[in-house]
């Protein structure tokens, strides 16, 4: 809410806005505040912050303040009731002394000497007598800082007229008792200048203090004479005498400078000999020293993980060297500890110091070099390897130590527990849990480097099959943990494990250890077989004639009419392979049907399938013969009649004559198909067998059933005809 004012006498006026400081001067009086209307019951506070700079408190106590607001109006619109609040007005007890100094050693001083005080030109008071009594000094004590305008009152003060001498008038603040002191200098036609010098090195503990040191006068900033040693010969002092006090009407200002002094800091301070008045100048020598403190700050959310350790340690380093003793910064000392007394110089080089902290666990640590920069503290960080450069500081990181110029004042070191996260969601695929084999949840685990980390988990539709890790240790130092997770099998179904790794800013992956990353789940539903619902396969081989090695054959088991597996081989005249384990359904309750074939027949046989048997006959038919079936042509009239019944074909040989061969108790064998060339046979079988299809033959043979006597029938009628054949060649050899 804006607040509308006028201030002052000249009724300069503004809006006070929310969260603005309104800077008040202090000659103004009045200060009218219009604000919004304030309807019945509600209230308005109203603050006046009052700021008095320092220049202008001169007293030592604090100042009162007195305020006095009337609110006028509200909303521009005319405010019924007037309201008033305490005014302010600044009241500052000033207290004031005059003291009487004298420049130079004049014989013909005067016993006393008379002064008085003045508040804006008036005196205040009488005059005052300054003598050695009172130690040639007057004080005035609570005067007022303001006249009832408010305006600030000036003090100053006079002395009567003092023969043979000049008077000079300078005024100061007490910075210990806040005091206005006027110092009355009375100073004669000629005046001296004393210096003494004083050490402050713990009476040369380190025996760096010198035998003897120069100082130099300077008169109007300028060298004035021939420097003059110090030593303990002259008990460290010197006085100048006789020195010009003026030049026409201006008096000569004196100081006095030293030679630097190695090791040592040097002050020099104008002070008033106690004992005479006179004026002279102490040099302070102070040794050079310099201090650093160490401060430790975490950074692991509050200690979330409890791997915060009760104390750590810190070694101060000079110069890359250790120095001192290995400090420990704990919760007893509130993880602060300083150094003090620490030498500048080694020599003629300068000492930098630094820190090394010991390692921490699970943490990384950054180290920020806290420096002074035109009087503003000012912070260098540093960490992971990286160094920072500043116009008055250099810090470099060598060896994994950190060094920084003379101008460091501290070190603040950062332990940083680096945070990551993992999530897993779990995908069920089971055709939405059709046969209710899903369980109601599963378990998890996560791992650390391969080792259980926490406590495992449960997915389940409460949280909606997700869970998420936060606050997982990132590292160790600087090596990366690994996390990865496990999960408890889950009967009937088959789990895989794919991780999505976080984007980056064009889209690509992320697959850095410091991402985050989802592992996703998923559950695969493997029906189960059922004992009862499996069958066996056997197929048999039946060598009929030919040489006694028999050739390697390949089979192929075949399923509703599509390649099952992969082929087998039947080698060295081995006659049997068993597929064991075949499922009789489909997973919609349809029966499988099982065939066999062969696969490239071997030259010089044919091959015959069984009807309602996996068994496979190759019948010898020479090397050389034309293994397709000849079946007579009826176009031709010397081709002779062959039973239509119980034929099972032709086949051509060496003569011209073909011959037949009924076979009124051959098994039938119709239904197969025989095409045989020089390049092999391939045989399939045209009508597949259902296994269990009860008006079908069993593919699987069983114990006591005839199939074999129907083998070994045709096995001995083959060999009929061959024999039969054999016969009729010798024939017609006869005959030619």
């Amino acid at each position: 809410m804006g607040i509308s004012f006028a201030f002052g006498n000249s009724g300069d006026s503004g809006k006070i806005e929310n969260a603005k400081t309104i800077k008040l001067v202090q000659d103004g009086q009045k200060l009218t505040f219009t604000i919004d209307k304030l309807f019945e019951n509600n209230y308005l506070d109203l603050y006046i912050p009052v700021k008095v700079e320092a220049d202008h408190l001169t007293g030592q106590f604090s100042p009162v303040f007195q305020n006095r607001a009337i609110i006028t109006s509200v909303g521009g619109r005319e405010y019924e009731i007037t309201s008033e609040t305490t005014y302010h007005k600044t009241e500052i007890p000033v207290n004031v002394a005059i003291k009487k100094v004298w420049d130079g050693n004049n014989p013909n001083r005067p016993e006393s000497v008379t002064v008085s005080l003045y508040g804006n030109d008036e005196i205040i008071g009488e005059l005052i007598q300054l003598n050695k009594e009172n130690n040639w000094v007057a004080r005035w004590e609570n005067l007022p800082y303001s006249d009832e305008s408010g305006k600030r009152i000036e003090y100053s003060a006079k002395e009567e007229a003092v023969d043979d001498y000049i008077t000079v008038i300078e005024d100061e603040i007490d910075s210990e008792t806040g005091e206005l002191v006027f110092k009355v200098i009375n100073k004669f036609k000629t005046t001296n200048r004393k210096v003494v010098k004083t050490w402050d090195d713990n009476n040369d503990s380190r025996g760096k203090r010198p035998e003897k040191i120069k100082v130099q006068l300077v008169q109007n900033l300028q060298n004035y004479g021939e420097p003059v040693e110090l030593s303990e010969e002259n008990n460290w002092e010197h006085i100048w005498n006789n020195l010009p006090l003026t030049v026409g009407n201006e008096y000569y200002k004196y100081t006095i400078k030293e030679f630097p002094v190695e090791g040592y800091s040097t002050t020099v301070e104008e002070k008033v000999d106690e004992e005479n008045q006179g004026l002279y100048f102490d040099i302070t020598n102070k040794y050079k020293t310099t201090s650093r403190y160490v401060r430790k700050v975490w950074d692991d959310n509050d200690n979330i993980l409890g791997l915060r350790p009760s104390k750590v340690m810190v070694q101060l380093l000079a110069n890359g060297n250790n120095h001192g003793d290995i400090i420990e910064l704990s919760d007893e000392n509130n993880w602060y500890y300083e150094w003090n007394d620490l030498e500048i110089m080694d020599g003629n080089i300068p000492i930098e110091y630094s820190v090394v902290e010991d390692f921490v666990n699970d943490y990384r640590a950054e180290v920020k070099s806290v420096f002074a920069n035109n009087d503003d503290e000012s912070e260098s960080s540093y960490g992971s390897g990286q160094s920072s450069i500043q116009e008055e500081l250099i810090i470099s990181l060598e060896n994994g130590q950190l060094h920084g110029s003379s101008q460091v004042e501290g070190f603040i070191i950062t332990n940083i527990l680096d945070f990551t996260e993992r999530s897993a969601v779990k995908l069920w695929v089971d055709d939405d849990n059709k046969d209710g084999k899903r369980p109601d949840s599963i378990t998890l685990q996560l791992l650390r480097d391969g080792i259980a980390y926490g406590d495992s988990v449960t997915l389940n539709e409460e949280n909606k099959w997700f869970y998420q890790w936060t606050n997982l240790p990132m590292k160790n130092g600087q090596i990366f943990y690994d996390y990865n997770i496990e999960e408890v099998p889950v009967e009937n179904y088959e789990s895989k494990v794919e991780i999505v790794y976080q984007l980056g800013e064009e889209g690509e992956e992320v697959n850095d250890e410091s991402t985050e990353r989802v592992y996703v789940l998923t559950n695969t539903y493997i029906k189960p077989i059922v004992p009862e619902d499996l069958t066996s396969i056997t197929a048999n081989k039946i060598w009929v004639g030919g040489p006694s090695s028999k050739p390697t054959i390949e089979l192929q088991l075949l399923r509703n009419g599509e390649k099952f597996g992969d082929s087998i081989e039947l080698a060295n005249g081995n006659r049997s392979h068993t597929w064991k384990d075949l499922a009789t359904k489909d997973d919609e309750g349809n029966d499988y049907y099982y065939t066999i074939d062969e696969i490239n027949v071997p030259i010089g046989y044919s091959s015959r399938k069984l009807s309602g048997e996996l068994t496979i006959v190759n019948v010898w038919q020479g090397t050389g013969s034309d293994l397709s079936p000849n079946y007579p042509d009826t176009d031709k009239p010397e081709s002779p009649h062959y039973p239509e019944s119980n034929t099972v074909g032709t086949w051509s040989s060496d003569t011209d004559k073909p011959y037949s061969t009924d076979i009124s108790e051959a098994p039938a064998i119709q239904e197969a198909e025989t095409t045989g060339n020089n390049d092999g046979i391939t045989t399939n079988e045209t009508a597949p067998v259902s296994v269990k299809d009860k008006d079908k033959p069993s593919i699987i043979p069983r114990t006591g059933d005839d199939s074999k006597v129907y083998i070994y029938g045709f096995v001995l009628l083959i060999a009929a005809v061959l024999l039969i054949r054999i016969l009729f060649k010798r024939a017609k050899n006869d005959e030619k």
